[in-house]
């Protein structure tokens, strides 16, 4: 509940008639194992502890779709203000006795202690949970209520995300049955009992785990792993292939159904109880984390605002864009130091003075150069005009010889050009490097630059082996300061959904928020960000 009180707004929390918290555990682990104690409520509550802990990475996975055991860096006074101070007698020990965690304790950066990971491969069948013991689930509502607050507090911008999500809920029957015919969930129980039939049901568990595990790991363990089941079960190669694409579509299917879950209690929650069933965080990049950004478009699109079906306002190659914003900013920057330095020693000439060295010219040359400012017209031209992707797609099929995807070129420039450590010896190789240093050789060696110290990469609590991550997380914040901080200003009263580069809002709003986001993007950044708008039809 939302109160308006000497221009500000501040969240008022009520006492939450919820009982319980539903967590994810791995279907396997027997949590009662880890546990001892001579008191049944502190037994329960102990267990509760270390389901919560271990659920909070499942959680997180599930919502960034990355692995579950990707490692999460923890702070280990926020453990302690969440699970006590025994948390690492608690919880973190019994789980590195018994094999369920990985803790690096080497790992130190900015707030973070250490980096925790789950021993898990794959997509690992997890069951569903409830927490009852009523002081822990106290201090978890009132832990996430605090930290919303303090988001909504300091980022007034986030309010209106917020107030939206109170407002938001789903077509729950429409978008299951949506998701079942997309994924053919009638197949899945045919081939499991086709399964069950052939190899019984002790080994299409193994069969099943196996396939999930292939799909998760790459190089010469996947080829082993595959042969592993070729060998063991008897499978030809197009019957492995059919296995393996069934497995990954079936742990997709699970996924999705998670998502639709969590908006189906958001939906069917009353409204003092709803900030319950919201997840709502920042980070470093000012991005905002909530429920929506990281459903997928397939559930999105059944979802509404005050009953209304919502329309998506996406930013088209918006990171390219705030690229040629920063290594403008970059390029003046140099000139103004290097023009200093030169008036300087000229006046020290002039007036008789003894003769000082200037100081150093700053790096990268390149920057001063002719075919860098041309390269740099030449990208912001290509994405003004719509026809970047579409001109890396052609180079890059050619490259491969194989007709490529716009979609597949997306994803590969992000991931080896903008955000990939320069330093790791396959980058060379990579066809599409080729690609892109073909067309942009001088903004190729000025992206490494920026990735190899260009940035102040200590103030986002990155080593110098990691500075090339500052890159990312200085395009996310530049990306925010549209989409979240500065776009703010001129959507009054507008309900909208951030979701990085793109906005959900209803129709009726569809004009306003498109110019909004233009001229937003024009003063902040002096760039002409293209901005489309898709229905979210069913």
């Amino acid at each position: 509940m939302f109160l308006s009180l000497n221009g500000h707004i501040e969240l008022i929390v009520l006492m939450t008639n919820v009982e319980h918290i539903s967590v994810l555990r791995p279907s396997y682990w027997d949590y009662s194992k880890l546990v001892t104690s001579n008191r049944p409520t502190y037994q329960i509550r102990k267990e509760e502890k270390i389901a919560h802990f271990v659920s909070s990475f499942i959680s997180k996975n599930l919502y960034q779709k990355t692995q579950f055991n990707t490692p999460m860096n923890l702070n280990a006074e926020v453990l302690k203000g969440l699970y006590g101070k025994d948390y690492k007698k608690d919880i973190i020990d019994p789980l590195v006795k018994c094999g369920y965690l990985r803790v690096n304790d080497r790992y130190s950066a900015g707030n973070f202690s250490k980096s925790y990971n789950l021993k898990l491969t794959g997509y690992t069948p997890t069951t569903e949970v409830k927490l009852v013991d009523s002081l822990f689930i106290h201090k978890v509502r009132t832990i996430a209520k605090r930290r919303t607050q303090y988001i909504l507090k300091h980022y007034p911008e986030s309010q209106a995300v917020y107030h939206t999500l109170l407002h938001t809920t789903i077509d729950y029957n429409a978008c299951l049955q949506h998701l079942n015919t997309k994924f053919n969930t009638k197949f899945f129980k045919t081939l499991y009992l086709h399964l069950l039939g052939r190899f019984g049901k002790a080994n299409t568990k193994e069969l099943l785990r196996l396939c999930y595990k292939a799909n998760t790991i790459k190089g010469e363990s996947k080829k082993a792993i595959r042969s592993q089941i070729k060998r063991r079960f008897e499978l030809d190669q197009t019957d492995l292939n059919n296995m393996l694409d069934y497995a990954k579509s079936f742990a997709t299917y699970k996924s999705y159904i998670w998502h639709l879950k969590n908006w189906k209690q958001l939906s069917e929650a009353d409204i003092d109880n709803k900030p319950d069933f919201i997840f709502f965080t920042s980070d470093k990049s000012k991005r905002l984390y909530h429920n929506a950004t990281s459903t997928p478009k397939e559930i999105r699109r059944f979802l509404k605002v005050d009953g209304n079906p919502l329309v998506e306002i996406d930013a088209s190659n918006s990171q390219w864009f705030l690229l040629v914003a920063l290594l403008k900013k970059h390029k003046e920057e140099k000139v103004q130091h290097i023009l200093y330095n030169h008036t300087r020693e000229q006046i020290t000439r002039g007036t008789g003075g003894e003769t000082t060295q200037p100081e150093q010219q700053p790096r990268p040359l390149h920057l001063m150069l002719n075919p860098f400012s041309k390269e740099l017209h030449k990208l912001e031209a290509y994405l003004e005009q719509g026809y970047f992707r579409k001109a890396m797609t052609e180079a890059f099929s050619k490259e491969v010889g194989r007709s490529v995807e716009e979609g597949e070129v997306k994803g590969l420039l992000i991931k080896r050009i903008l955000f990939e450590d320069p330093s790791k010896g396959y980058l060379n190789n990579e066809p599409i490097v080729k690609v892109f240093k073909s067309i942009f050789p001088t903004l190729y060696k000025a992206i490494t630059e920026l990735k190899k110290g260009g940035l102040d990469y200590q103030s986002y609590g990155y080593l110098p082996k990691d500075s090339y991550k500052a890159l990312a997380v200085e395009l996310q914040k530049m990306e925010s300061s549209i989409f979240i901080r500065s776009v703010h200003k001129r959507l009054e009263g507008v309900l909208r959904l951030s979701i990085h580069d793109a906005l959900l809002v209803q129709e009726k709003d569809a004009k306003q928020v498109l110019n909004a986001l233009q001229v937003t993007a024009k003063d902040k950044w002096a760039i002409n960000l293209k901005a489309t708008l898709s229905r979210l039809e069913k």
